[in-house]
């Protein structure tokens, strides 16, 4: 089960794991869904579902539906906080956990706040209605070879960020951050860096990062390690080189090799 990264309203949707979903199905069952508010999936019923809570019980609902068995579970930037957090909740469901580039499941980098990078990506977005210019913005300053952001990839994202859903999401979460987004977000955040001084990781967890992404810094990646390590049975690391934030776009065969690897060395 792939988890992808983004927040609601944001236009990343599972489309992101493009390149790499076929060469997963080649040998694997293979599931991957719009996240709650993203991609072609509807927002929340009212601003009190804009919470970590309820993309917890989203894709939980998800995983019940779709995956009868335990699953290896990838989750990239804040999916891989999702997914974290599916694999010490429910960890009788999870087989292995990868954590991919995400900056929410490492500790806080004072040299590197949350958030800034986005902050800045926005002050370049051109005013008015989603358009090519305005959504290649994104992943063509977080990739490492420019190529991974093809023209085909570029209109199926715009597809998803001219949905009113998703103008609709991005408005509703605007309104709810300060007060419901954010505090939950940081609440789990917390709980879950204590989960991991006191009893770590249940499943067998790889930490995979790219050594040239701009938004998660390689050294988030280590401290990620640093802090895991110690209390989960079997936790490993992996670093991809000439790769940016979303390495399965950036080097899809090594990505797909690493997790291979990973998955094949547990059974």
């Amino acid at each position: 089960m792939l988890l992808h990264g983004g927040d609601f309203g944001h236009d990343t949707s599972l489309d992101c794991f493009s390149f790499v979903l076929p060469m997963f199905a080649a040998h694997h069952r293979v599931v991957a869904f719009d996240r709650l508010g993203q991609g072609y999936t509807d927002n929340p019923p009212d601003d009190s579902g804009f919470t970590i809570d309820a993309l917890m019980e989203h894709t939980h609902a998800v995983l019940d539906a779709l995956c009868p068995g335990p699953v290896h579970l990838v989750g990239h930037s804040r999916g891989g906080f999702v997914a974290t957090r599916v694999a010490i909740e429910r960890p009788d469901r999870v087989r292995s956990l990868t954590i991919v580039d995400s900056n929410t499941t490492a500790p806080e980098d004072p040299t590197f706040p949350s958030g800034r990078f986005y902050r800045e990506l926005e002050a370049r977005m051109p005013p008015g209605p989603p358009s090519l210019e305005s959504v290649r913005i994104e992943p063509e300053a977080q990739a490492y070879d420019q190529s991974c952001v093809t023209p085909e990839f570029l209109e199926r994202m715009l597809a998803v960020a001219q949905l009113p859903i998703r103008e609709d999401g991005a408005r509703r979460l605007a309104t709810a951050d300060g007060e419901i987004w954010r505090p939950s977000l940081d609440a789990r955040r917390k709980a879950t860096l204590q989960t991991f001084d006191t009893d770590g990781i249940p499943v067998p967890t790889l930490i995979l990062w790219s050594r040239d992404d701009p938004s998660a810094p390689l050294r988030l990646g280590h401290a990620l390690y640093d802090r895991v390590a110690p209390t989960t049975t079997d936790a490993r690391f992996h670093v991809l080189n000439r790769s940016g934030h979303y390495p399965f776009r950036d080097r899809p065969t090594a990505f797909v090799a690493a997790v291979e690897s990973f998955v094949q060395s547990l059974t």
